[in-house]
């Protein structure tokens, strides 16, 4: 098992700064390049198991391989105590589905968005590659010069198509992936996949970005498999009144139970949304004209369980008001996924046997960890106590004797001894340091640019500074859109904590 870096720690040429993220099989670090200062993203193992470490210095391959504005860059493979590490490309910004937590786009944010994903995903399958496990959380969203670029992630459980496909070490008839957004085909055999796989997953992303809940989704998870097998969702132009019949039909398409019925490629899929066939979308520019109803917050599945769990309240702020989601009963529920490994999936039907569910994958921005180092410019340094001359008392010199002394020295002789003083009491015990006092005060600092700020708790509000300790809701606001909300910001004695704006994202994020 790999040791858990802190910051300050030297790992090969890099210097880590905060921990990104973590999940029950790896970590993500921030780390910096001593020499060049350029920022970068480590995942680190947390077990020592030689077939997950293969599939890890696999996904480096594969991610390495791509070079694409809308896939996520990985540059090296470091060793930290005999365990490989793969250095990434850095992205601030938050997952799509954390965004699609606090943001609603309008469709066509939402398909200037969809179009970066599906260049991304077009680039790997020309490659000879199928993801396998496409879902909000495994797409960032970077920002530049006001623009947001949508990038594919977590390239962990992609499948080579190239010669006999062993090299995906997937048994045959094991399903892998995130339930929600399986294909039938991978439900049955994650190794029996092609790269309509990837369309069902991305026809998935395109119903939630669309319509702002999961096509799919059941707390049970056998029943899930069932909607998934019989496909059993509400048709997209039932959720969104008045949707252009184009996107309807292309969601369709993309969500086929018999794969030979879907689009056979990203271009085909394409054709049926855009007018234009470029296929390098990189950066897009949002209008932000979306309405701000938040999708609820999404919850992994933790390893072991065979029942999911259900959608988490959470307030937030809209166009001025508090508003809570509704708690799901008999309902859909909305929540992200751990990659699943589950093993002996037979017939699609009631009788699925699940033997084991294992969890595969980790998300950038999983909030379990302090997400961001003390910032060293924003941090106040400790006073420094001035420099102080100190004088130190000793005897004073002894004056030369003169020759009157001698008959002084005879009287002092012949004088009686002074009487005994009486014995001293008992001592005073040792007095008590006071201890120090803990400190009671965090530091909060925001970046980026926004119109309003402000740290709420109790009842009281903090611009942005130094904070007593506590959680904390963050109160922001952009140029020319409403209030929007950032919850349960842990402000730590002693410590920074750093709120990062993006407002071509219409979005601040805890760092």
């Amino acid at each position: 098992m790999s040791r858990t870096l802190r910051p300050g720690d030297t790992v090969d040429r890099y210097t880590v700064e905060a921990l990104l993220g973590e999940g029950g099989m790896a970590s993500v670090y921030a780390v910096r390049h001593n020499t060049l200062g350029s920022q970068h993203a480590l995942k680190l193992l947390k077990v020592a198991n030689d077939a997950i470490r293969d599939r890890l210095v696999s996904e480096g391959k594969v991610q390495a391989s791509l070079r694409h504005p809308n896939i996520v860059a990985v540059t090296d493979v470091l060793m930290v105590d005999g365990q490989p590490g793969l250095l990434m490309e850095r992205i601030d910004g938050p997952g799509l589905d954390q965004w699609l937590g606090e943001n609603r786009p309008d469709l066509e944010d939402a398909l200037k968005l969809f179009r970066g994903i599906l260049a991304g995903v077009s680039r790997a399958h020309r490659a000879g590659l199928v993801h396998r496990d496409l879902k909000p959380g495994n797409v960032l969203l970077d920002s530049a010069d006001g623009m947001v670029i949508p990038k594919v992630a977590d390239f962990g459980l992609a499948k080579i198509l190239a010669d006999d496909g062993d090299h995906s070490k997937t048994r045959a008839g094991s399903a892998m992936g995130t339930p929600q957004f399986m294909a039938p085909e991978q439900i049955r055999s994650a190794k029996d996949v092609d790269p309509r796989a990837d369309i069902f997953a991305l026809g998935c992303i395109l119903y939630v970005l669309v319509c702002g809940s999961l096509p799919f989704d059941d707390a049970d998870l056998l029943a899930l498999y069932n909607k998934i097998a019989s496909g059993r969702y509400q048709p997209p132009e039932a959720v969104v009144p008045g949707l252009d019949p184009a996107v309807a039909a292309a969601i369709h398409a993309c969500l086929q139970v018999d794969r030979e019925n879907r689009p056979r490629d990203c271009d085909a899929l394409r054709a049926l949304l855009y007018h234009s066939d470029d296929t390098l979308a990189g950066g897009v520019k949002l209008s932000r004209g979306g309405d701000l109803r938040p999708l609820p917050r999404f919850i992994p599945l933790v390893a072991g369980e065979t029942r999911l769990p259900t959608a988490m309240e959470r307030k937030t702020t809209v166009r001025g008001a508090t508003r809570t989601p509704a708690p799901v009963s008999a309902g859909p529920s909305t929540f992200t996924l751990g990659a699943v490994a589950v093993g002996g999936v037979g017939a699609l039907g009631a009788l699925i046997v699940l033997l084991g569910i294992g969890v595969w994958w980790v998300g950038f921005r999983e909030p379990s960890a302090q997400s961001a180092a003390p910032d060293a410019a924003a941090t106040t340094e400790p006073p420094v106590a001035a420099a102080v001359e100190i004088a130190i008392a000793t005897d004073p010199p002894v004056a030369p004797e003169s020759p009157g002394v001698e008959g002084a020295k005879r009287e002092a002789a012949t004088k009686p001894p002074p009487a005994e003083r009486p014995p001293p009491g008992p001592k005073p015990g040792p007095v008590s340091k006071p201890k120090p006092v803990a400190a009671e005060t965090g530091e909060l600092v925001a970046r980026g640019t926004f119109a309003s700020l402000k740290a709420e708790r109790g009842g009281k509000s903090w611009p942005p500074g130094s904070l007593p300790a506590g959680s904390y809701t963050i109160r922001y606001q952009f140029e020319g859109r409403s209030e929007q909300t950032l919850q349960d910001v842990e402000v730590t004695a002693g410590h920074t904590t750093v709120v990062k704006c993006e407002a071509s994202l219409s979005m601040c994020v805890k760092q």
